[in-house]
């Protein structure tokens, strides 16, 4: 390409990008513009521009529709804490929170299986709660969330999943959910068998807020010590 012609295009190029409008009232000009096309040789500039169009279009489709889809999870999601929370109103004493946290979470929550596990004895013979100190060997494993007091999803050693539940071979992923209000009582741990229901990136917020509810719930009633 000589540098006459490299010129050329250059002077061409800049005064199209300050005049964008340019081919709007020359018609001509641009019905037999052609632009070359690796898969599908040449075509025109408007065709060029329609299938770019229609490309964002489709962006904004798939964009509209994914927030479409999580607004109406989220909707489902708040209507079933509401629902959960008006169950745990109800609740007639210790044993009964625990019997209806359960059963709500795995039949309303897509929840496998949960167990809770306290830090005090509860004297309460249940399959699904679990009674270690807090500096028990067995929970050393489980400190640094014991220390943060937050909900976490992170994969679990076999040993803590043999620890937390009946069918540990069967769990795919877990999260754990502090309880207790000022002190800590203890917490929660569910589980699923699909590997992507609980992980670390997903939002921790409704854990957190499915834990005050049981926490107060369970706050209404006396915990006895060793």
């Amino acid at each position: 390409m000589s540098k006459k012609k490299a010129m050329s295009e250059k002077n061409v190029k800049e005064y199209l990008e300050k005049n964008l409008d340019f081919f709007l009232d020359k018609p001509d000009i641009l019905a037999n513009l052609e632009i070359p096309h690796s898969k599908k040789g040449s075509i025109s500039l408007v065709e060029r521009q329609i299938n770019i169009l229609r490309k964002e279009n489709k962006d904004l489709k798939d964009k509209l529709n994914e927030f479409i889809q999580n607004a109406s999870l989220n909707h489902n999601l708040i209507h079933k804490i509401f629902e959960f929370a008006y169950k745990l109103i109800r609740s007639k004493n210790f044993e009964d929170t625990i019997r209806i946290s359960c059963k709500d979470l795995i039949e309303e929550f897509d929840v496998k299986e949960c167990t809770f596990l306290f830090y005090n004895d509860v004297k309460l013979k249940n399959k699904d709660i679990l009674f270690y100190k807090k500096n028990h060997n067995l929970l050393k494993p489980f400190k640094s969330f014991i220390d943060n007091n937050l909900p976490r999803c992170n994969k679990l050693k076999n040993e803590q999943l043999a620890l937390l539940f009946k069918k540990p071979n069967d769990v795919k992923s877990c999260a754990l959910i502090p309880l207790g209000i000022k002190q800590k009582l203890g917490f929660l741990a569910i589980s699923s068998d699909d590997e992507n229901r609980f992980n670390p990136d997903m939002s921790m917020d409704y854990l957190k807020v499915i834990g005050q509810l049981i926490s107060q719930s369970l706050k209404s009633y006396q915990l006895k010590s060793i």
